[in-house]
């Protein structure tokens, strides 16, 4: 028989009820949830903005900006190649010499055949550093039978014969001039000829090298890196004809790979966003005219960038110094340059490593990342000593003089070859700074 359905047990009810409840409970816990694990993350994400900002734009100026505990880092700001707020470049190699009165000496003291310097080394010491750059053993027994103590710089010396010198490998010449270049005394190996290239064809190219002479020079090229370096004219002067082979052979190894850089520009571009790059350091009213009129050409117009520097950047570029406008100790370096970027007329006190850190400590200011037009980019050693100034411009371009000499142009280099520039063991740390009134 039946129950009617007035008359059905009403037993389950409650538990529908607590059903109900614990299903309200449940969904306020999750809504209660989602409201702490946002404010959680929106909290999260703030103190960690506020940190990455406050590491990279508000770090207390160093006392001795050359002397921060390093941090390495990737020698390229992050960008497009070729493209970001200075608009779009396009780059092309070059190759300049100087002429004969801004050429170094072509000469050796006297016919003086190399010797080489190890101050403050002893025998166990240096036949430790031999080892460390990788010469074979039979060649690290050669180089310690010809050792001989240096009282002057309490260390050794090495007088190597013309047999050794030539019969060197181009991996060990090129290790062991490396840990020579550390040492000021070894100026051959320190100054070194050397062009940014593949190939000793490269860097001859137009040159009217006779072929003996080229025949002297070739199994003595090394390389380090994007570099090839010629340290050896010593070794081959006695066998140079002439003084105008001299010469010659000199204006051929001077030569330098720099680059011509233009900005390619439409009517579409974004003029104030170009003027705000390039006319940095309060030359807006320069460079302004310059970028407008490019942009009225049908099509696609350009300006070398030559135009777009500084008064006196532009004057210098692609020259090289002139006897008549300084002695032997005033001829301008790197960091010389580097710190004289935004000047019209440069200061002339800036002249050894002492102005450079002082004048970084009192104007300048560590950056991270998001180079400009004229920050620094600086190059330190192991022991964090300054070897390289030079000029930020834009993408991957620098402007840069690369050593204290009337040979040395002021030109344009890329920044992943300036590393191999100065051949260092361990290589080189690259820093940047920016003036604290841009």
């Amino acid at each position: 028989m039946q129950t009617a359905p007035s008359q059905m047990p009403r037993k389950n009810v409650p538990s529908r009820r607590r059903a109900k409840r614990s299903s309200v409970v449940r969904w306020l816990k999750v809504v209660a949830l989602l409201i702490v694990a946002s404010w959680v993350f929106f909290g999260v994400h703030a103190f960690w903005f506020n940190r990455t900002t406050a590491n990279v734009d508000t770090l207390p100026v160093p006392s001795d900006p050359l002397a921060v505990p390093s941090v390495k880092l990737e020698s390229k700001p992050d960008s497009k190649p070729g493209e970001g707020p200075w608009g779009r470049l396009q780059c092309r190699a070059i190759t300049i010499s100087p002429m004969p009165e801004s050429m170094p000496e072509t000469l050796s003291a006297g016919g003086r055949g190399p010797v080489w310097h190890f101050p403050g080394f002893n025998a166990t010491q240096l036949e430790a550093s031999f080892t460390e750059v990788g010469l074979p053993q039979s060649l690290r027994n050669t180089l310690l039978s010809m050792v001989d103590v240096d009282l002057a710089s309490e260390g050794l010396i090495i007088r190597p014969t013309p047999e050794v010198v030539l019969g060197l490998s181009p991996e060990s010449r090129s290790a062991l001039y490396v840990l020579l270049a550390e040492c000021e005394d070894n100026s051959d190996q320190r100054l070194a000829f050397r062009f940014c290239g593949n190939s000793l064809d490269e860097w001859t190219r137009r040159s009217p090298l006779p072929q003996p002479i080229r025949a002297l020079i070739e199994p003595l090229v090394y390389r380090h890196g994007d570099y090839l370096f010629f340290a050896d004219l010593r070794t081959i002067e006695s066998q140079l004809p002439s003084e105008q082979d001299r010469l010659q052979v000199v204006k051929t190894l001077s030569r330098q790979r720099t680059y011509r850089v233009e900005l390619m520009l439409t009517p579409t571009s974004n003029l104030d966003k170009l003027v705000a790059y390039w006319g940095r350091g309060g030359r807006a009213n320069v460079v302004a005219p310059i970028l407008e009129s490019a942009m009225e050409i049908d099509g696609e117009g350009h300006v070398d960038i030559t135009y777009l520097l500084p008064s006196y950047a532009r004057r210098k570029i692609y020259t090289y110094p002139v006897a008549s406008e300084f002695n032997a100790t005033q001829v301008p370096d790197c960091h010389w340059t580097a710190l004289n970027f935004f000047n019209d007329e440069p200061d002339d006190e800036i002249r050894d490593v002492a102005a450079t850190r002082r004048e970084l400590k009192e104007n300048y200011y560590r950056i991270f990342s998001n180079l400009k037009l004229g920050d620094l980019v600086l190059y330190l050693n192991n022991r964090q000593t300054l070897v390289h100034s030079a000029v930020y411009i834009a993408d991957d371009i620098l402007f840069t003089k690369n050593g204290a000499n009337l040979s040395q142009a002021w030109m344009l280099a890329k920044m992943a070859e300036m590393k191999d520039f100065y051949p260092r063991r361990g290589g080189l740390e690259v820093r940047y700074y920016r003036r604290k009134d841009l």
